[in-house]
């Protein structure tokens, strides 16, 4: 006799209380957008996978779209990097007019 319990299907939008507070957690750990997004994504599916052993990447990613606009997410992540490197260039720059300034 098996005493294994049947998992019921994932459905996106309708996940169990645990498995969505560990997503939750999972996502503020590992942010699976940006140019990192598919290594935390699997991150992500390591930690689901203790809870539920037939969870995939991809009912992770369909929960994720149908509670968030993941490519808008993505575009949001990129402008930061941008911004980020643009600030870095110009505290660069003043570095060096501040040290041409000194010698």
């Amino acid at each position: 006799m098996s005493s294994k319990v049947e998992e019921e299907p994932l459905v996106a939008g309708k996940w169990p209380t645990d498995l969505e507070l560990s997503l939750l957690h999972g996502i503020q750990q590992y942010r699976p957008i940006g140019v990192h997004r598919h290594v935390n994504m699997v991150m992500v599916y390591l930690m689901l996978r203790r809870l539920r052993p037939s969870i995939t990447v991809n009912d992770i990613w369909d929960h994720l779209g149908s509670l968030y606009d993941m490519d808008e997410l993505n575009e949001m992540e990129e402008d930061v990097d941008e911004n980020w490197t643009d600030a870095l260039e110009r505290k660069e720059l003043q570095s060096e007019k501040i040290s041409n300034f000194l010698k």
